[in-house]
């Protein structure tokens, strides 16, 4: 007969052969709440290297689920990527930049700003857009600015931060500088399509420019901003600003204040290259400024609800617009051929998929 063997108890006294306080080692696990990257095709990598550093190319926020097996693993969900996927997305060798559309819905503060810079690695920066009160006229019966811009305008209340330089320093300016300091690129005033009849509220395109004018003239925080190697554009949604004499004073504007043109492909807008001669007319071109601020935002031929459901999930290139990457293409090389840095945000609408519409554009311009 046999017995089975006694289970070996330790005494407690006993003392240990490694030492009282030995820990096992726990096998790695990844951490859950995290967003992992995806590698890079090394064709990618390649790419990239042979870009110039004065390039920054990226999109308009990193929070699309589609981007699975392109920038991200594991399916994450839209609210994970929004906790923890900028990490992720700033390993991605190309990306270096990334537009932070969520400051014009509300301003971020200083502390949330740094919590953001503390994501990315070093070289990476962001394009800021400031706070929509700043550059919408009208308000709504209860002060609230955002919204259908012509719904707002019928209400006839208006706005009173508009175009308020106390307010854009305060909520826009100071926050992003302290909190980002050398990870901050442009800050962006978006305006909406305004009314810009000669008998409008505005009383036309040069009464606007003068109005602009005043409140650069009056705004706080520019030397803090370009200490940080920051600057600001407009862009603008309103044809009106690239013909005849409006054109001459927009131009005048940018190099008196040192501010960019925020190029823009958008339907509402003329070909960027009509906006470029538009201002280089004047020498107000992007290599004359404090760098080139350029977003692709929406095919031509589309609306954005049009484009959205058309070219969900973002993962592929559905409707390539090669005459647009040509022009986004020249006004890179003109502006790093003189030196100076070019901001080149891409979304979604624009051609489907915005990481892939950079690699399609980071070819061209290394070619």
């Amino acid at each position: 007969m046999t017995f089975p063997m006694p289970r070996r108890r330790r005494d407690d006294h006993q003392p240990s052969l490694f030492g009282p306080d030995f820990d096992p080692p726990k096998p790695d696990r990844p951490d859950p709440a995290a967003v992992e990257p995806q590698p890079p095709d090394p064709a990618v990598q390649s790419l990239a290297a042979r870009l110039p550093r004065g390039i920054y190319l990226g999109t308009s926020s990193w929070t699309f689920p589609g981007w699975d097996g392109l920038l991200y693993r594991g399916t994450p969900t839209q609210s994970k990527l929004a906790r923890a996927g900028l990490s992720a997305y700033a390993a991605h060798p190309l990306l270096r930049t990334v537009g932070l559309d969520r400051a014009f819905y509300q301003p971020l503060s200083r502390d949330e700003y740094r919590r953001l810079a503390d994501q990315t690695p070093p070289g990476f920066r962001f394009l800021v857009k400031a706070h929509q009160a700043i550059t919408r006229p009208d308000a709504d019966a209860s002060g609230r600015t955002f919204g259908d811009t012509a719904r707002l305008r019928e209400s006839g209340a208006p706005n009173p931060l508009f175009l308020d330089p106390a307010y854009a320093a305060d909520a826009v300016i100071g926050p992003a500088v302290s909190g980002l300091a050398t990870r901050l690129g442009p800050i962006v005033f978006q305006f909406p399509p305004l009314d810009l009849r000669p008998r409008g509220p505005f009383d036309g395109p040069l009464a606007l420019i003068d109005r602009l004018d005043a409140f650069l003239a009056k705004l706080p925080g520019r030397d803090d901003l370009a200490a940080v190697g920051g600057f600001i554009a407009v862009e603008f949604r309103n044809r009106q600003l690239f013909e005849g004499p409006a054109a001459r004073a927009y131009a005048s504007l940018l190099l008196t204040h040192g501010i960019a043109h925020g190029y823009a492909g958008h339907p509402a807008l003329p070909l960027m290259a009509h906006q470029f001669h538009a201002l280089a007319e004047h020498d107000a071109g992007p290599e004359n400024g404090p760098g080139l601020c350029l977003r692709w935002l929406l095919h031509p031929t589309l609306g954005y609800e049009e484009a959205r459901l058309r070219y969900q999930p973002f993962n592929r290139l559905i409707d390539e617009d090669p005459p647009a990457r040509a022009e986004v293409a020249a006004l890179a090389r003109r502006v790093l051929a003189g030196g100076g840095d070019a901001w080149i945000i891409a979304n979604n609408k624009a051609e489907g998929s915005a990481p892939l519409t950079l690699v399609r554009l980071a070819e061209a311009l290394a070619d």
